[in-house]
């Protein structure tokens, strides 16, 4: 069985497509599905989706909390061997679910897979993911390659690497990004097989990024040098290529889009964020309170 752990509630379009694309993978010969809802705002599913009726779905009501609190509260009822972790705004195709068991059932020393993450309307893979390239993920990658709607892990493993998202991570918190980051870096630690297979994909919309953005990539940034600096306080060296990557990558950002302010500031502020956060999760401080102006 394959358990799912849904977040939302509130964008309703959303959800919608999510859960008609489920239908399609059910009534598509995929029905071991057992799907765990913690519904943070006034969403119901029930009244449109027989299916739901068929398989093992659980609603958990709850007020509005972050991203890792929610998963947390779902993984208490996940029963699946497979564990996977849907955003509201991600959708299957009729085939994903079963491609994912096939390949755990293939590889007996797989602990988790990664998907790409891919948006078939612009035609675009999200973040710049390779699609169709199959990678094992590692200390070196494990920033670029691994992103949470397409993070798929068997629950044994999880439970070797601590059965929990880090509730100070994630959309939600001061450090807006780096939950699902945290959950692999765990995994790699205690020594799981970690894949990426580009040739699976999760689709999901890629952003148009405005003015709005600002506070979002300020916090992502927290989140990212956050962790980074974390990690490399455990002495993991080998993932300093990637952070100074983005790092430039931020700078060139600023500098190219210096007559675009709102790109120019997106870029400045992720690269305010890094900064701060790498300075704090290196001490191992924390970060009481958020400030992106």
């Amino acid at each position: 069985m394959i358990t799912l752990i849904l977040t939302g509630g509130g964008r309703h379009y959303d959800l919608e497509r999510f859960f008609a694309s489920l239908e399609i993978v059910y009534f598509s010969g995929f029905n071991n599905v057992q799907l765990i809802f913690v519904n943070q705002g006034d969403y119901t599913p029930r009244a449109k989706f027989n299916y739901l009726s068929l398989i093992d779905y659980i609603e958990i009501n709850t007020n509005k909390i972050s991203l890792s609190n929610a998963r947390n509260i779902g993984l208490k009822m996940a029963v699946g061997e497979i564990i996977g972790f849907p955003d509201d705004d991600c959708w299957y195709s009729e085939s994903v679910l079963n491609e994912i068991r096939l390949e755990f059932d293939k590889d007996l020393t797989v602990d988790a897979i990664c998907t790409n993450v891919y948006d078939p309307i612009k035609g675009q893979s999200y973040g710049g993911r390779p699609v169709g390239v199959n990678l094992s993920v590692t200390f070196s990658n494990l920033f670029e390659l691994p992103i949470s709607v397409g993070i798929f892990l068997r629950k044994s493993s999880f439970a070797k690497a601590g059965f929990y998202f880090d509730e100070s991570l994630g959309a939600g918190t001061i450090l807006g990004s780096g939950e699902e980051t945290d959950l692999i870096y765990r995994l790699l630690k205690s020594r799981a097989r970690v894949v990426y297979l580009g040739s699976i994909q999760v689709y999901h919309p890629v952003p148009n990024y405005s003015h709005q953005d600002i506070k979002k990539y300020y916090e992502y940034g927290l989140g990212f040098g956050f962790l980074n600096g974390k990690i490399l306080r455990d002495g993991q060296w080998r993932i300093l290529s990637n952070l100074l990557y983005v790092i430039f990558r931020s700078i060139i950002g600023c500098l190219i889009y210096i007559f675009n302010p709102i790109k120019c500031r997106l870029y400045w502020k992720r690269l305010v964020g890094i900064s701060l956060g790498l300075l704090k999760g290196y001490k191992n401080s924390q970060i009481k309170s958020l400030n992106s102006n």
